[in-house]
Protein backbone atom coordinates (compact mmCIF):
# COMPACT_ATOMS: atom_id res chain seq x y z
CA UNK A 1 0.00 0.00 0.00
CA UNK A 2 1.42 3.58 -1.15
CA UNK A 3 1.29 7.00 1.09
CA UNK A 4 -0.70 9.33 0.14
CA UNK A 5 0.58 13.05 1.27
CA UNK A 6 -1.93 14.06 3.90
CA UNK A 7 -5.17 12.05 3.10
CA UNK A 8 -6.01 9.99 5.52
CA UNK A 9 -7.66 6.65 4.73
CA UNK A 10 -10.34 4.49 6.09
CA UNK A 11 -11.32 1.61 4.84
CA UNK A 12 -14.41 -0.33 5.72
CA UNK A 13 -14.24 -4.00 7.01
CA UNK A 14 -16.85 -5.96 8.25
CA UNK A 15 -15.79 -5.88 11.70
CA UNK A 16 -13.95 -2.08 12.06
CA UNK A 17 -12.14 0.10 10.28
CA UNK A 18 -8.73 -0.05 8.70
CA UNK A 19 -7.11 3.56 9.91
CA UNK A 20 -4.37 4.35 7.76
CA UNK A 21 -2.00 6.69 9.52
CA UNK A 22 0.06 8.91 7.41
CA UNK A 23 3.36 10.32 8.15
CA UNK A 24 3.68 12.88 10.88
CA UNK A 25 0.41 11.73 12.32
CA UNK A 26 -0.50 9.45 15.33
CA UNK A 27 -4.00 8.08 16.18
CA UNK A 28 -5.04 5.87 18.82
CA UNK A 29 -7.91 3.19 18.00
CA UNK A 30 -10.73 0.87 20.65
CA UNK A 31 -11.33 -2.64 18.48
CA UNK A 32 -12.62 -3.98 16.47
CA UNK A 33 -10.43 -0.92 14.83
CA UNK A 34 -7.21 -1.58 13.09
CA UNK A 35 -4.19 1.03 13.14
CA UNK A 36 -1.65 0.49 10.10
CA UNK A 37 1.41 2.54 8.66
CA UNK A 38 3.40 1.52 6.36
CA UNK A 39 6.44 3.30 4.25
CA UNK A 40 8.35 3.60 7.33
CA UNK A 41 11.71 4.17 5.70
CA UNK A 42 13.52 6.88 7.64
CA UNK A 43 11.00 7.28 10.00
CA UNK A 44 9.22 5.41 12.91
CA UNK A 45 6.68 3.98 13.76
CA UNK A 46 5.75 2.97 17.15
CA UNK A 47 2.34 0.91 17.70
CA UNK A 48 1.22 0.06 21.66
CA UNK A 49 -1.69 -1.70 23.39
CA UNK A 50 -2.33 -0.89 26.19
CA UNK A 51 -3.80 -4.68 27.44
CA UNK A 52 -6.10 -3.23 30.39
CA UNK A 53 -8.46 -0.73 28.50
CA UNK A 54 -7.98 -2.82 24.75
CA UNK A 55 -6.60 0.79 23.14
CA UNK A 56 -4.72 0.77 20.24
CA UNK A 57 -2.00 3.94 19.55
CA UNK A 58 0.47 3.82 16.30
CA UNK A 59 2.24 6.89 15.07
CA UNK A 60 4.68 7.60 12.30
CA UNK A 61 7.48 10.50 12.24
CA UNK A 62 10.45 11.09 11.39
CA UNK A 63 12.78 13.65 12.92
CA UNK A 64 12.39 12.58 16.77
CA UNK A 65 15.71 13.11 17.99
CA UNK A 66 15.77 16.43 16.04
CA UNK A 67 12.39 17.86 16.37
CA UNK A 68 9.09 18.34 18.05
CA UNK A 69 7.70 15.49 15.81
CA UNK A 70 6.41 13.20 18.58
CA UNK A 71 5.46 16.21 20.98
CA UNK A 72 1.81 15.15 20.71
CA UNK A 73 1.94 11.37 20.85
CA UNK A 74 3.66 11.13 23.78
CA UNK A 75 1.14 12.21 26.28
CA UNK A 76 -1.50 10.14 24.61
CA UNK A 77 0.73 7.40 26.04
CA UNK A 78 0.55 8.71 29.35
CA UNK A 79 -2.59 7.14 29.47
CA UNK A 80 -2.04 3.95 29.30
CA UNK A 81 -1.50 1.45 32.14
CA UNK A 82 1.46 -0.71 32.71
CA UNK A 83 0.65 -3.39 31.00
CA UNK A 84 1.38 -2.84 27.74
CA UNK A 85 2.57 -4.41 24.08
CA UNK A 86 4.81 -2.08 22.35
CA UNK A 87 6.50 -2.34 19.05
CA UNK A 88 8.83 -0.02 17.05
CA UNK A 89 9.87 -0.82 13.55
CA UNK A 90 11.70 1.85 10.85
CA UNK A 91 13.79 1.60 8.09
CA UNK A 92 17.16 2.93 6.85
CA UNK A 93 16.66 4.41 2.98
CA UNK A 94 18.58 7.18 4.10
CA UNK A 95 21.57 7.39 1.72
CA UNK A 96 24.57 7.95 3.98
CA UNK A 97 22.62 9.94 6.59
CA UNK A 98 21.72 7.99 9.98
CA UNK A 99 18.76 7.19 11.31
CA UNK A 100 20.68 6.08 15.02
CA UNK A 101 19.59 9.39 16.67
CA UNK A 102 16.21 9.24 16.17
CA UNK A 103 15.76 5.12 17.31
CA UNK A 104 17.90 5.93 20.47
CA UNK A 105 15.40 9.36 21.36
CA UNK A 106 12.41 6.45 20.78
CA UNK A 107 13.91 4.01 22.94
CA UNK A 108 14.56 6.27 25.56
CA UNK A 109 11.68 8.00 25.44
CA UNK A 110 9.28 4.93 25.71
CA UNK A 111 11.40 3.66 28.55
CA UNK A 112 10.88 6.61 30.34
CA UNK A 113 7.19 6.30 30.35
CA UNK A 114 7.53 2.25 30.23
CA UNK A 115 10.67 1.43 32.17
CA UNK A 116 9.57 -1.88 32.92
CA UNK A 117 8.57 -2.68 29.08
CA UNK A 118 11.21 -3.90 26.76
CA UNK A 119 10.06 -2.79 23.26
CA UNK A 120 9.91 -5.76 20.14
CA UNK A 121 11.74 -3.77 17.36
CA UNK A 122 11.88 -4.13 13.78
CA UNK A 123 14.66 -2.02 12.00
CA UNK A 124 14.55 -2.75 8.12
CA UNK A 125 18.00 -3.79 6.58
CA UNK A 126 19.60 -0.72 4.86
CA UNK A 127 17.78 0.51 1.45
CA UNK A 128 14.64 -1.20 2.63
CA UNK A 129 11.10 0.03 4.46
CA UNK A 130 8.73 -2.00 6.83
CA UNK A 131 5.08 -1.46 7.62
CA UNK A 132 3.59 -1.38 11.15
CA UNK A 133 -0.02 -3.07 12.19
CA UNK A 134 -1.74 -2.34 15.47
CA UNK A 135 -4.70 -4.78 15.85
CA UNK A 136 -6.28 -3.90 19.68
CA UNK A 137 -9.09 -7.01 18.95
CA UNK A 138 -6.32 -9.20 18.87
CA UNK A 139 -3.79 -7.92 21.07
CA UNK A 140 -1.27 -8.31 18.41
CA UNK A 141 1.40 -5.59 17.00
CA UNK A 142 2.99 -7.01 13.62
CA UNK A 143 5.59 -5.42 11.32
CA UNK A 144 7.17 -6.20 8.24
CA UNK A 145 9.24 -5.17 5.30
CA UNK A 146 7.41 -3.34 2.55
CA UNK A 147 7.42 -4.35 -1.02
Amino acid sequence: MGMNNCIRMWIDMDEGEEIFVEQGNEEYADPPDILITDSLATCIGVGVIDIGTGRGYLCHHSGVASSSAADYFWPMLQECGTNVEIYVAGGDISEGETVQDDRNEVLRKLHEIFPHVTPAVNWAPPGRSCWLKVDPDTGKITSGLDP
